[in-house]
Order: C-alpha cells, then sequence, then structure tokens
C-alpha cells in the first residue's frame, strides 16, 4: 500500500476572467479621477475609450491563455496570399481616409466653426458635437463598407 499523497487539482482558469474586469475597474476609476484623468487624454486615437480597450484585448489574452484559439472569436487569416494582400491594402486605405478626414476637419472645419454662435450649456455632449460626429462618421462608413464587402 503506497502512502502518496492525492493533491487535489483545481482548474483556475474561470477566475482569470475576473483579472481583466479588476484591471477595467482601475482604469475608469483613474480616468473619472481629477488627478489622474488627463493621462488618458495623451493618447489621441483611444483617449477615453482606453479602458474599454484593454478590456477587450485582456479578455481576448484569458481566452487564449485558457486555451482557446482566435478562430473560435471569429477572428482568422484568410487562407489565401492574395486575400491578405486585398486585406492590408483595405486597411492601409482605411488608415489613410480616417487620417485624411481628421486633417480635413482640423484645418477646413476648424476655421468654418467660429461662425457658429456660441454652445449652449447642455449635458450631453454627444448632442451638437460636430466635431466628434466628423471625427467619428468616416470610422463608422468604413465598418459598414467592410461589413458589406464581407458579406458578399
Amino acid at each position: 500500500m503506497s502512502n502518496t499523497a492525492h493533491i487535489q487539482h483545481r482548474d483556475y482558469g474561470q477566475s482569470l476572467y475576473v483579472l481583466p474586469f479588476l484591471l477595467f475597474y482601475l482604469l475608469i476609476t483613474l480616468r473619472n479621477s481629477d488627478a489622474y484623468g488627463h493621462i488618458f487624454e495623451l493618447l489621441p486615437v483611444l483617449g477615453r475609450t482606453m479602458p474599454f480597450f484593454f478590456l477587450t484585448v485582456s479578455l481576448v489574452a484569458v481566452f487564449k491563455c485558457r486555451g482557446g484559439t482566435l478562430k473560435q472569436l471569429g477572428l482568422a487569416w484568410p487562407q489565401n496570399d492574395k486575400a491578405k494582400f486585398k486585406m492590408v491594402i483595405w486597411l492601409v486605405a482605411g488608415a489613410i481616409v480616417v487620417l485624411a478626414m481628421r486633417i480635413f476637419i482640423a484645418f477646413a472645419l476648424e476655421p468654418l466653426l467660429e461662425f457658429l454662435p456660441p454652445k449652449i450649456s447642455r449635458s450631453n455632449e454627444l448632442a451638437g458635437n460636430l466635431m466628434l460626429l466628423m471625427g467619428l462618421l468616416p470610422m463608422m462608413w468604413l465598418i459598414v463598407i467592410y461589413v458589406d464587402i464581407k458579406s458578399n
């Protein structure tokens, strides 16, 4: 008879999903604080959405650590080289279009906005925010066009 101790094996994989949400809570708290809120304005693209970006990336990382694949999430590279090249061209073209729209907004529309009446006090930042609309509109259209092309 052997006296080997039976070690209970616990699966801590499910508890790994708590870490991204703790990180998200910490980043949201820092973003909304007066002392550290300015840090989130340093990156012009992510800006105040940085906690959501890190939540998404960390959830995908935990999924991969638990043995999942990106293909199970619907993220996969095309199989042939021609499709990969076409996808890279679309991504670069989309980035150039977004950059061109941002430059157009900064230099062409900014002087025109001086002729508009001054802002009135409001609680909703999206209502009447032309700059935000012009910044997000190209990205939304690129997504719509990409989904339309991908479905064909």
